[in-house]
């Protein structure tokens, strides 16, 4: 018989992400992937500029490889279609990259030296806009650090290039560029829905919101750090802000011992520790449970998945102040219960009808660029990712859309 340890974590939550269905013969398809994994995708290793790419200055000849990978070659009509993109340091060093992607939304988000392209295969001819390019990264983003030896893995739906609107059918071919780098193109064909066929997805759009058990406009709670599992804490007033990179670039980099490419796609069960959820009104209760070996958890970092039909890509929350430096060893079970304001599907950024989630993971992950050395767990402790189940919610009209 195997035992279970219980954790419970009421926690505040918003919409999440959903992801079309994988088949689980493919291991590349899987939501946690392995170094060993990505290892057998088709890198293009990039050891010198083509002609007239010199002055480009990225990457440096030797240091990088790119993918791109499908994990099937056929999709419908309006469904997503998840390509995953890579990137192999090969070097024995950390690597700073000047580019980082978000495939989180309805259309993609990059930022700096990179470009995601969609060609017609019988013509040649790029979709979307751009001209050449689908979407051309912007000089606004931040540095990517890909561990020696390593990957930065990001998985996410690139169906929507032509100006947002569904890719019609056809054959078309999917490439992508870092600097003068450039992947090999992989082929895959959109055919039209028939009678009989599931409707599409229906929502397009996923959040990562960071839960804090303070707001900024209120005063560290005094005796916070020193509460047991015998008091469980309560978060009265929790402060919420739109996680736009941390948590992505951990979870891309492998700074959670595995590879999780996609926030659309994440494991209920990871590291002998598994999560559900049960709501009471805007009071949320996390419940972590032990699959196996797992005994304690340090003090998880909460988040919030939020998916929507529709966002507010410019919404910013307000920042909240940085998590505990400290890690608590909280047996389980462990209770924590947090009281949502009552503002909180507003301060979402989200609207319409949606679904809500609950993010765990095991620690606060670093922040972006950070090239410290890999983090040494205290005995008895894992590394973990896990989500609850999905929660219905409506989100209201953005004021500005209601008043018309």
């Amino acid at each position: 018989m195997v035992r279970r340890a219980v954790l419970l974590v009421p926690v505040v939550v918003l919409a999440a992400a959903l992801a079309a269905p994988v088949p689980k013969r493919n291991p590349l398809a899987q939501p946690v992937l392995t170094s060993e994994a990505l290892a057998k995708l088709p890198f293009v290793d990039a050891d010198r500029p083509a002609d007239g790419d010199e002055a480009a200055g990225y990457p440096k000849p030797g240091t990088v490889g790119l993918a791109v990978y499908l994990h099937r070659d056929e999709f419908l009509a309006g469904d997503p279609i998840p390509a995953l993109f890579a990137v192999k340091n090969r070097t024995a060093r950390p690597l700073g990259l000047d580019m980082a992607l978000d495939l989180s939304g309805r259309q993609p988000d990059l930022s700096n030296s990179c470009d995601i392209t969609v060609r017609n295969h019988k013509t040649g001819e790029a979709v979307g806009p751009g001209g050449s390019r689908a979407n051309v990264c912007g000089k606004s983003g931040g540095t990517t650090t890909v561990a020696k030896d390593g990957y930065y893995a990001v998985r996410g739906n690139v169906g929507t290039l032509a100006g947002g609107d569904p890719l019609p059918p056809g054959e078309y071919e999917l490439s992508w560029r870092y600097g003068w780098a450039k992947s090999d193109p992989v082929r895959f064909t959109v055919r039209a829905r028939r009678a009989g066929d599931k409707p599409p997805p229906a929502f397009a759009h996923t959040r990562i919101v960071r839960v804090t058990e303070e707001d900024d406009d209120d005063e560290p709670k005094k005796g916070a750090e020193s509460q047991t599992t015998d008091a469980p804490p309560v978060w009265a007033k929790p402060g919420l802000r739109v996680d736009r990179s941390d948590l992505q670039h951990a979870l891309a980099t492998g700074e959670f011992g595995r590879y999780f490419p996609s926030v659309r796609e994440l494991p209920e069960a990871d590291g002998g520790v598994t999560a559900s959820a049960r709501w009471d009104g805007d009071k949320l209760t996390v419940k972590l449970e032990a699959t196996h070996d797992a005994k304690h958890v340090g003090r998880p970092a909460v988040y919030l998945l939020v998916e929507s039909a529709d966002a507010d890509s410019e919404i910013e929350l307000q920042r909240l102040e940085r998590a505990r430096a400290a890690a608590d060893e909280r047996r389980l079970p462990y209770t924590l219960e947090v009281r949502l304001p009552k503002d909180w599907r507003e301060r979402a950024g989200a609207y319409g009808k949606g679904r809500v989630a609950v993010l765990l993971v095991s620690r606060e992950p670093r922040s972006r660029g950070d090239r410290a050395d890999e983090v040494k767990l205290p005995k008895g402790e894992t590394n973990w990712v896990v989500r609850t189940d999905w929660h219905p919610v409506t989100f209201p009209e953005p004021k500005e859309k209601a008043d018309r």
